[in-house]
């Protein structure tokens, strides 16, 4: 059964309740293997007032009938067919469909501890903070590793964030990763913080959710950072942050670009240069690894350089980091993109023959 479509959407009516209600919004694409333990971990939280929106961006397995399935079983369950239109879409339609005074986000092959909505619920009324954030675990297949605790824990007021924010939120250059986990799962949100700030995510496949939580840093005046480890993240083939995709140079360019018109107090104007670099030297290696072969690879290269936004990035000064990032950078300014293939395609085998 695949239920009735109103709108685009099978919609159920509001639920009442005397204690605030968070909604989880799951967005579920090709997931039929993960999905029923990403839902069961969901609805079987010890805070129990919430509504489950499972969101089927048009999947070709069996991920809507799993939907169905649930909604069937449990009167906290919607479930949204619609047509595959992207993360973002999916997202913005469980958001419009939900009724929820706080806001909450589970990718569909995760899972999450059974006390985390009523424990981040408890400290967000406590603080009456704008947003809560916890700590993720890695799930690999054979360990489950706590991942570093980002950033520290304890309550922020906005002098707080603005700090973060101009330290090292986009990018911590001794660990290479931000200082501020931007993955929109792992937090509950005020729902009023979030009625703009999904749009921002709308043409970026990938690094919406940096985009969508700088807009909410930018405008938040208060959260909580938890050091529980509530969230488990799954890490399979085929997500995003593995894939080469032929538009890599545009979504790095919108990226980008959002990043500068958000940030208007010019807190990030330090890390914007270091981001920029180790983000082209990312999608340059997948394209090296993954895409169709030099030309692409080059084709690439020259988009990046002919672009003002990331050209002018990266040659401000500096702390790049390593020796390598340093030579990188002196190869895309000054146009070498044949030595960097080469040279990036002999690292690439000799780590491969040490292996």
């Amino acid at each position: 059964m695949r239920g009735a479509l109103i709108l685009g959407c099978w919609k159920r009516g509001k639920m009442n309740s005397s204690e605030p209600l968070v909604s989880i919004i799951v967005p579920v694409y090709n997931t039929e293997k993960y999905l029923p333990r990403c839902i069961h971990s969901i609805l079987e939280q010890t805070y129990k007032k919430i509504e489950l929106l499972l969101i089927d961006d048009g999947s070709t397995d069996s991920s809507g009938e799993i939907c169905d399935a649930f909604f069937e079983k449990d009167k906290r369950v919607i479930t949204i067919h619609q047509k595959n239109q992207g993360v973002s879409a999916a997202r913005i339609c469980g958001f419009e469909n939900s009724h929820g005074q706080y806001i909450m986000f589970v990718d569909s092959d995760d899972y999450i501890a059974p006390s985390m909505v009523g424990y981040m619920i408890s400290e967000i009324i406590k603080y009456r903070a704008d947003l809560v954030i916890c700590q993720m675990n890695k799930v690999g297949d054979r360990a489950i590793v706590n991942d570093v605790i980002r950033p520290a824990p304890g309550f922020y007021d906005t002098k707080k964030i603005h700090e973060l924010l101009a330290t090292n939120a986009l990018v911590d250059i001794k660990s290479g990763r931000s200082g501020f986990p931007f993955e929109i799962w792992g937090k509950i949100y005020k729902r009023e913080i979030m009625t703009y700030a999904l749009t921002e995510g709308i043409g970026i496949w990938y690094q919406e959710d940096m985009i969508i939580n700088f807009s909410i840093l930018f405008q938040i005046h208060s959260m909580i950072v938890i050091p529980e480890h509530f969230y488990y993240y799954f890490s399979r083939p085929g997500q995003a942050t593995l894939q080469y995709r032929h538009d890599a140079g545009k979504n790095f360019l919108v990226t980008f670009d959002k990043l500068q018109k958000l940030d208007n107090l010019h807190l990030l104007k330090e890390q914007l240069p270091v981001r920029a670099m180790l983000e082209a030297v990312r999608i340059l290696s997948l394209c090296e690894r993954k895409g169709e072969g030099k030309n692409e690879f080059m084709h690439l290269f020259r988009y990046l350089r002919k672009s003002s936004i990331f050209f002018e990035l990266i040659n401000q000064p500096a702390n790049y980091g390593n020796i390598l990032t340093y030579f990188k950078r002196f190869l895309i300014l000054n146009n070498l993109g044949y030595v960097y293939y080469w040279t990036s395609k002999a690292f690439h085998i000799l780590r491969w023959r040490r292996m």
